[in-house]
């Protein structure tokens, strides 16, 4: 079976863009806004797109480190989806040979989400149908449209380390727990994000200036799962969960 052929709309976006920490729309987007699952994204992006609801459908992307020009690029790219007429909206695996780390012209590229699955919305346009794919990715408030941006030149000053920042998970073998949370780089306070699950008990370690938040919820099992997170060598948070999906929840703000 063929690999379907579609423009990946958002890898190519930031090519000749310069990053700034542009990203005010990430932050007026709620938590409890993005959708849950997928599936969730997939009927949100339909019914905003039926309904022509533009601000809605642009508070469904990731703005973290986008700039005003990339963020430009990414509206028109939605008023694209709103202006022609969609076929069909579906969920695929990622396509072989996507990278989420590129480089042009001397400069490197990545997406600032890590993509599971892609949004593909088939739109019919004067020259035919366009399979347009957006990647999603997941953040600690839930399921977004990953948007591609400069990738910062890696430096560490040679007299001062980065501090270390720990995820620790304690719970039975049969115990599965999901973890998403967000952290400061040392460096030019930039905001990434990592996510995993397990059984049992496991760690994290990152290296970054502190955590912005977090989101852990026990996924199966019959035990507990407790969650703790560790900064410059102190506990900050710790809470632990009994039920499936019970959230455990970390902010700063």
């Amino acid at each position: 079976m063929k690999t379907p052929r579609f423009t990946i709309a958002l890898v190519l976006l930031a090519l000749m863009v310069n990053l700034t920490a542009a990203d005010s729309w990430l932050r007026t987007v709620h938590a409890g806004y993005l959708p849950d699952s997928p599936q969730e994204m997939r009927d949100r992006v339909a019914g905003h797109i039926a309904r022509t609801e533009r601000p809605m459908l642009l508070g469904l992307f990731h703005w973290a480190n986008v700039d005003s020009v990339t963020r430009a690029k990414v509206e028109d790219e939605v008023d694209r989806l709103l202006n022609g007429e969609v076929e069909s909206i579906e969920l695929a695996e990622i396509p072989p040979g996507v990278p989420q780390k590129f480089s042009r012209n001397g400069k490197s590229y990545e997406m600032n989400l890590t993509p599971a699955l892609m949004l593909v919305v088939a739109v019919v346009e004067a020259k035919g149908v366009a399979k347009i794919g957006f990647p999603l990715g997941i953040t600690p408030e839930g399921y977004a449209l990953a948007v591609t941006v400069p990738e910062p030149r890696p430096y560490q000053s040679p007299t001062r380390k980065k501090n270390k920042l720990s995820i620790r998970v304690s719970a039975d073998a049969q115990t599965t727990t999901e973890v998403v949370c967000s952290y400061y780089v040392s460096i030019g306070g930039r905001r990434k994000i990592v996510s995993f699950k397990g059984s049992g008990s496991f760690a994290e370690d990152l290296r970054g200036e502190s955590f912005d938040s977090c989101a852990a919820k026990k996924r199966s099992g019959p035990g507990i799962s407790e969650v703790s997170l560790i900064q410059d060598g102190s506990e900050i948070f710790r809470d632990q969960a009994a039920d499936i999906d019970d959230p455990m929840i970390y902010r700063i703000r």
